[in-house]
């Protein structure tokens, strides 16, 4: 019989997977409003995690949106 522990998440996979949100959220906002008018709030909001998460993982907009860039560029040299 498997106990809980082997399906719950690790804190490192729930860490990795609330960045993942994060980043995949203000990838869509910053490409739909830009840099000027997405605000870490509004990320936070529609990544459904608390503003703490977004500054703990960046901890500016502008590291945000570095991280954003670094990704979709990884995803470009994919193609």
């Amino acid at each position: 019989m498997s106990s809980v522990k082997d399906w719950m998440p690790t804190q490192e996979e729930r860490k990795e997977a609330t960045r993942t949100a994060i980043l995949d959220v203000a990838e869509v906002m910053f490409g739909d409003w830009g840099y000027e008018d997405t605000s870490t709030d509004a990320v936070a909001a529609k990544a459904d995690v608390a503003k703490g998460s977004v500054y703990k993982h960046f901890p500016t907009k502008r590291d945000l949106f570095a991280a954003v860039h670094e990704m979709a560029r990884g995803e470009l040299l994919c193609l």
